[in-house]
C-alpha cells in the first residue's frame, strides 16, 4: 500500500488551530501583536501621570494593549509615584514656559540661548538632526542652515518643558519644546525633512503623535534630506 498524503482529520486540525490563533487577539483583548509592537509596563514610567497619558494614547480606558490598568477603572499604573492623574486632574503636572534669546544655532537640533546674563545649550525635543562634527553624516549642513534660517541670531523664542522628559540630556543641554509665535520650530524640521523623530528611550513625549505624523509625510513626499540622503537624521 503507497504513502498516503495528510488525513482529512489532520488537515481538520490543523485548520482549526490556525483558526484559533487568528481569533486570539478578539479572545483576549487588550493585547496587540501587530508588527513592530513594543510592549510598555508600569516599570517604564517615572510617574503615574506620565504613564495616564500614555495609557490614554493609546486608546485607555477603552483600550488597554499594554495592560497597564489591569483592574479595568480607567486609572494606569496606580502604584507609581505621583504626580497623578486619573485620581485627581488638578494634580497633573504643567508644561512651564520661559522666554528666551537664540544666541547660535550648532546644528539641525541644537541650539544656543541666552536666558537673563547666561548662554546655555537646548536640544530640541522629540528630534534628531544629522551630525555636523565628528563624523559628519548626510545632510548634517542642510539641516543646520535651515535650522538658521527659522531661528536667526537675536530670534525671541519660549522655550517649553514637557513633563514626561527629562529636565536635561546627558550632555547637560536643556531639552525643550522651541516655539517662535506660537509655531513649533522641531515640528517645522520634521515636517520639512530635516530632522526624524526621536524618543530618547523614555515615556514617548506628548507630542509624539503629531511628530510622527508629519515624519510619515515628509518620506512619502521625499523632502528634505529624505530626497538626498534616503533618511531625516543621515
Amino acid at each position: 500500500m503507497g504513502t498516503s498524503g495528510p488525513s482529512t482529520v489532520a488537515l481538520g486540525l490543523a485548520a482549526l488551530v490556525l483558526a484559533l490563533a487568528g481569533c486570539s487577539s478578539i479572545d483576549e483583548p487588550g493585547t496587540d501583536v501587530s508588527p513592530g509592537f513594543v510592549d510598555r509596563d508600569c516599570a517604564d514610567f517615572t510617574t503615574q501621570a506620565q504613564a495616564q497619558r500614555f495609557f490614554e494614547r493609546k486608546g485607555g480606558p477603552g483600550a488597554d494593549p499594554h495592560l497597564l490598568d489591569p483592574d479595568h477603572d480607567g486609572v494606569a499604573c496606580e502604584t507609581r509615584p505621583c504626580p497623578c492623574l486619573g485620581f485627581d486632574e488638578g494634580a497633573s503636572p504643567e508644561a512651564e514656559s520661559r522666554p528666551a534669546e537664540v544666541v547660535y544655532v550648532s546644528d539641525g537640533d541644537t541650539i544656543g540661548v541666552r536666558r537673563g546674563g547666561t548662554v546655555v545649550p537646548v536640544r530640541l525635543l522629540g528630534i534628531d538632526a544629522p551630525e555636523t562634527k565628528g563624523e559628519v553624516e548626510c545632510g548634517g549642513g542642510r539641516s543646520a542652515n535651515r535650522l538658521e534660517k527659522l531661528l536667526p541670531r537675536g530670534t525671541r523664542v519660549t522655550l517649553l518643558t514637557d513633563p514626561t522628559q527629562d529636565d536635561e540630556d546627558r550632555f547637560g543641554r536643556l531639552l525643550r519644546y522651541v516655539e517662535l509665535d506660537g509655531t513649533d520650530v522641531g515640528l517645522v524640521q520634521v515636517a520639512t525633512g530635516f530632522a526624524a523623530v526621536y524618543d530618547y528611550d523614555r515615556p514617548v513625549f506628548s507630542r509624539f503623535d503629531r511628530y510622527e505624523s508629519a515624519e510619515h509625510n515628509a518620506q512619502r513626499r521625499d523632502v528634505g534630506n529624505w530626497e538626498r540622503c534616503g533618511s531625516a537624521d543621515g
